[in-house]
């Protein structure tokens, strides 16, 4: 019986994706006005001219449950060290309302819980997914911006298929 069972069950689709993310466009633009701000990022990760990090990873849906992750990882470092922003391996996890994003933000650290998340909309090749920062993750830049600032949205489209 439990294999009559498990047979109807639809496995999840996964299928290679980006995800375009500018992270806050707002601490971006504060971050590269410093006179020693810089961003770093590492694996595979590209800028768009508009300002967003295109971030490869894995997108996996089954029914309303998503969940994408990317071992790419960012840092935001300015006033002679003293800022130091890192958001890494991110990991989205949508089974309800909100959902969760989390980051590792250094290397060897445990993840923690930087955005809830919603689905703002979706078709069959891409997800957007409208973020707001939880309290770990305004302790993460700083307390400068208060839980529950929204950050900017994320995009998540299906590579193509080659």
């Amino acid at each position: 019986m439990d294999g009559a069972r498990s047979s109807t069950l639809s496995a999840p689709r996964t299928r290679e994706s980006f995800g375009i993310w500018a992270v806050k466009a707002s601490f971006c633009r504060y971050v590269e006005a410093l006179p020693d701000g810089f961003c770093a990022v590492s694996y595979d990760v590209r800028r768009l001219e508009g300002g967003q990090f295109v971030l490869p990873g894995t997108l996996s849906e089954s029914g309303d449950r998503i969940t994408w992750s990317s071992p790419a990882s960012l840092r935001f470092t300015g006033h002679g060290g003293m800022l130091s922003v890192g958001v890494g391996e991110l990991r989205l996890e949508l089974a309800h309302t909100p959902g969760s994003l989390f980051v590792t933000p250094e290397p060897d650290a445990d993840p923690l819980r930087l955005a809830t998340a919603s689905v703002a909309a979706r078709s069959d090749s891409a997800v957007l997914v409208d973020l707001a920062l939880t309290a770990e993750g305004a302790a993460l830049f700083g307390d400068n911006y208060p839980p529950g600032e929204p950050l900017d949205s994320l995009r998540l489209v299906v590579a193509p298929e080659s």
